[in-house]
């Protein structure tokens, strides 16, 4: 890409700075002087972009002699919508909206304008576009508007019920909207008892909101309804407080109480989760279904699945039970008639993954095998909040799997494309990434190129094109649309400390910083920016102390307060390495025993990092060495790691630690391991070498 933008760079330096201001004319001008068809189109764009707000009949003709897979397209084909759109030009503006392909990164808004426009006249369509579009890459205000132009689409179709249990949903989970949608939450009696009590739920803590709770009980102790919403409520409480039986019987007790569909379809959603969690098979399934059934009725079976249970975090736990009883055909249909409504979402990956891992349990490894190419070839660099790519675990698992059937080409070809894309995630030295030297300072380097695909491909124009900060934002869209290729993180970090924006950097790299290291990524330059760190003294002398690498200890603190000693986590956890304090107490005892507990002393950095290294020691001891068991079980827990690592003993231990319930702690320890491997490529000996500078950082 890079050589054939050379010649336009030569030719026209300026010119991308100052196009704005161009006149039409003269554009049109260059345009006939360009020296090849790259440097000609793009200059066509430009001249495109200006006829747009000047002429758009002109535009029209214009944009025609761009060739058919241009990547500025969809670009330019938003940009045709919105100026149709402001001149009421309404059913052109639907022509050009439907052009913005799926790829772009102007899909999400086309689609919600698109589906706007079409809400009068045709709400069926309209919702079908809105369920269609995948709620993972929106911002929350996008998010709030796809939840009320759904419930309007409802609302219009007739099936109000519906509608209420949607613009609930949008209600409670984007309340600064609410504002704006008064009139559209009135026509469906919202916000009523259950926002209500749900907004005493978002808003107040502990004793408060239980005396809260309890006032409206006696007040509200005659009517069914409202009794059965504080019911709900109690369930809510108990459920994030881990007393998940009494939670169940909360959910129950609202079930055998309320005839509203809205609280009852929420209810039994939250009741399966929840039983997810107690390992009840035969309740998710029931809790689900009967959720699914109630919608249905309303719909007047003319409900797509999408739709029947809006919380999709339930179908991945479902279709897991389904398999676990034994029903997987039901499962396999489940997934079949989803697919068209979860495609390029986490919900899809997620299913995927989990009929992949029981056909393998199962045995059925050529099954196993293709769900995992499946989901390598759709969802690569797809995360989830987990910031651990799932291409390196389906990596992880094909490799396994090609040599369990003894295919060692196809297993060093897998091993090999996780060592070239993802080298801190592939358990390869990290000094071997790069054998030369490079220059740590990111000015120096030119910005490195995105690879071509067609998720990339408009932003990759963009930038070429002088469309820094519009690229900027492309790339920022496909990050949250789960497309964060380590080249492109690489290409939005440079792109955005080049623009003076440093924040946007620092917040990419602390979320995607462990998949840089491929050849091209600039890691050297790049990760310095925010792997640095505090206490480094400290650190050193605890993991000398307990006899752990300090670069370890480094990467756990990292992850686990940023190096702020004042942090203290929801649970309790305090200080530099967030040390519970009973876990405190029983270290003491076992290895410091003139150590005297309190939350006081643990917020001292030096203590704090004694204690937590003794911790992390004691189960690397306890796992035989194990660091990935070892991590886990710091993060989870010993007794929640050992009742999961129970369930998978007969698994080969290659993927053992892959099958575990216990998913966001596995992400976590996959994180620490990738950040311990940074800090060892950046730092080296300097973690290790004795110094006597107190609170000395790097």
């Amino acid at each position: 890409m890079a050589d054939r933008w050379e010649t336009y760079r030569q030719t026209l330096p300026k010119l991308a700075g100052r196009r704005s201001s161009v006149p039409a004319v003269r554009l049109e001008e260059i345009l006939s002087k360009a020296p090849d068809d790259d440097a000609r189109d793009t200059i066509r764009v430009w001249l495109v972009e200006r006829l747009i707000r000047e002429n758009i009949a002109e535009a029209e003709v214009e944009v025609t002699k761009l060739p058919t897979d241009h990547p500025a397209l969809h670009h330019l084909s938003y940009l045709f919508a919105e100026r149709y759109r402001l001149r009421r030009r309404l059913d052109r503006a639907v022509i050009w909206y439907s052009k913005v392909d799926r790829t772009s990164y102007r899909y999400p808004e086309a689609t919600l304008r698109l589906a706007q426009i079409k809400l009068a006249k045709s709400p069926f369509e309209a919702r079908d576009l809105l369920l269609r579009l995948p709620p993972d890459g929106l911002t929350s205000h996008q998010k709030a508007r796809r939840l009320n132009l759904l419930g309007e689409a409802l609302l219009k179709s007739g099936q109000k019920k519906a509608a209420t249990i949607v613009l609930s949903e949008s209600w409670r989970r984007y309340p600064r909207t609410a504002k704006k949608n008064r009139r559209l939450f009135k026509k469906v009696g919202i916000p009523g008892t259950f926002e209500s009590v749900w907004k005493i739920l978002r808003t107040q803590r502990g004793r408060k909101r239980t005396r809260t709770l309890n006032k409206l009980v006696r007040r509200w102790k005659k009517n069914r309804e409202k009794t059965a919403t504080i019911a709900y409520a109690f369930g809510r409480i108990y459920r994030y407080s881990r007393e998940r039986d009494r939670a169940i019987q909360r959910f129950d007790r609202t079930l055998q109480l309320s005839r509203d569909l809205r609280l009852r379809v929420q209810a039994d959603i939250d009741a399966a989760l929840t039983a997810y969690q107690l390992g009840d098979n035969p309740r998710i399934i029931l809790s689900v279904e009967r959720a699914s059934k109630g919608l249905r009725r309303e719909c007047s079976n003319n409900c797509p699945p999408a739709l029947l249970v809006l919380d999709r975090a339930v179908w991945p736990v479902y279709l897991k039970a389904l398999l676990a009883v034994g029903r997987t055909q039901d499962a396999l249909d489940t997934f079949t008639a989803l697919e068209p409504w979860t495609h390029g979402t986490a919900v899809q990956a997620d299913m995927l993954e989990v009929l992949a891992k029981t056909a393998y349990v199962d045995g059925a490894l050529d099954i196993a095998e293709e769900y995992f190419q499946r989901l390598l070839e759709r969802y690569p660099d797809l995360h989830n909040g987990t910031r651990v790519p799932r291409g390196i675990r389906a990596l992880r698992w094909l490799s396994h799997l090609a040599h369990i059937n003894q295919r060692p080409g196809e297993e060093a070809l897998y091993r090999a494309a996780l060592k070239e894309r993802w080298p801190l995630h592939a358990g390869i030295d990290p000094t071997q990434i790069y054998a030369d030297e490079i220059s740590t300072d990111w000015r120096q380097i030119s910005r490195p190129e995105m690879p071509d695909t067609p998720w990339t491909r408009e932003a990759q124009f963009l930038l070429h094109a002088g469309r820094t900060r519009l690229a900027l934002d492309a790339m920022r869209i496909t990050f949250r649309r789960g497309r964060a290729d380590p080249h492109t993180v690489a290409t939005l970090v440079h792109t955005a400390l080049s623009l003076g924006r440093p924040g946007i950097g620092k917040h990419v790299l602390h979320q995607y910083g462990g998949m840089l290291g491929a050849d091209g990524t600039l890691p050297d330059a790049l990760l310095p920016l925010v792997f640095s760190i505090r206490f480094l003294h400290e650190i050193r002398q605890a993991a000398h102390t307990v006899g752990i690498p300090a670069d370890l200890l480094a990467a756990i603190v990292y992850h686990e307060s940023a190096f702020n000693p004042k942090a203290r986590s929801a649970a309790g956890a305090i200080g530099l390495a967030q040390v519970m304090p009973n876990t405190a107490k029983i270290i003491a005892k076992r290895h410091l025993p003139e150590l005297k507990v309190n939350r006081r002393i643990l917020r001292d950095p030096k203590t704090n990092l004694v204690v937590g290294a003794y911790v992390l020691a004691d189960y690397l001891k306890l796992y035989d060495g194990n660091e990935l068991k070892a991590l886990i079980a710091y993060n989870a827990g010993p007794s929640r790691f050992r009742k999961s690592f129970k369930r998978v003993k007969t698994i080969p231990e290659e993927v053992q630690i892959d099958i575990l319930s216990l998913g966001p702690s596995v992400a976590y320890a996959r994180r620490v391991q990738a950040a311990r491997n940074i800090y060892r490529l950046l730092f080296g000996s300097a973690l290790t070498s004795a110094t006597d500078h107190s609170s000395e950082s790097l």
